[in-house]
């Protein structure tokens, strides 16, 4: 959304050229670079933000990347009401946040309805880096029951508040863990009909850590971050670790020619017999 035209005249020329022309909005809070040339126009940028929508109630800078295990950022005051909580609507659920201790993209809002939509109501659904359930609850909605996993406290107990808050309780429930360590976590194999994986950057081996929980035949969804020319090999080396990609797609971007992707997968279960002793494993990439 552009609404650098409504600060014409009002900062400098130079201030308005390095703007960047648009923000995102998390529940009625919305998030905004501003760049140092920008910094003594800040409460002028917050009001052009609240001209162009009347549903937000606070403007934050963004003012660092994502940083650390709980993949937040870092966020500055700008104008409206002080606060970095809210409750987030997206195709009918709810979501309670804080933008500062919890991970919530609204960029994904499609994907979470795309996989939504193929799931039946007989499925059983893990989740490693579940957040605060943004992937979860669509996935509650529409299946029997969800089993997400999450090691940022924060995010465990807004994912719990979030289940309640659309209906759901009785449909999922959390633990509070490292979802490298999954398969410790969950005994056992071939538990589950689906994995959703929105896997954090540089964390590509939890597909391997969770793919053994997933029965035969049963469909995996796995985000990752790549370059265009890394697709190819890379889908390769997953259909060689019996992996059938269904499809993939670009889903968003994160740096100069590193995109995010989506693989759907299907788990093809082993193409021979192998000695039980010996544990599979995956072929270097």
């Amino acid at each position: 959304m552009d609404f650098k035209k409504s600060l014409s005249g009002k900062i400098s020329k130079s201030a308005q050229k390095a703007l960047p022309g648009r923000f995102y909005v998390i529940g009625d809070i919305a998030v905004v670079n501003i760049p140092s040339e920008c910094q003594p126009f800040r409460e002028g940028i917050a009001d052009a933000i609240f001209s162009v929508r009347k549903d937000v109630k606070t403007v934050l800078e963004k003012n660092s990347k994502i940083f650390g295990e709980r993949r937040t950022g870092g966020f500055s005051f700008v104008k409206g009401e002080n606060r970095t909580t809210t409750v987030h609507k997206e195709d009918g659920y709810l979501y309670k946040i804080d933008l500062t201790s919890v991970f919530f993209s609204p960029k994904l809002a499609f994907e979470r309805m795309r996989i939504a939509s193929l799931i039946t109501p007989q499925e059983r659904i893990i989740i490693p880096f579940c957040g605060s359930g943004p992937f979860a609850i669509p996935s509650a909605d529409r299946g029997e029951e969800i089993i997400g996993v999450e090691k940022n406290p924060d995010a465990c107990r807004y994912f719990m508040e979030n289940l309640k808050l659309n209906g759901l309780r009785e449909k999922g429930d959390i633990i509070c863990a490292d979802a490298l360590f999954i398969q410790d976590i969950i005994k056992g194999k071939n538990q589950f009909d689906r994995a959703i994986i929105p896997t954090a950057y540089g964390l590509d081996e939890a597909l391997f850590k969770t793919s053994p929980l997933v029965k035969k035949e049963g469909k995996i969804h796995f985000y990752t971050f790549k370059t265009k020319e890394e697709i190819r090999p890379y889908s390769l080396y997953l259909e060689k670790n019996d992996l059938k990609i269904l499809s993939f797609r670009r889903c968003g971007n994160i740096a100069p020619g590193v995109f995010r992707y989506v693989f759907d997968l299907q788990k093809k279960g082993l193409t021979q017999k192998r000695d039980d002793k010996k544990q599979r494993r995956p072929i270097n990439f």
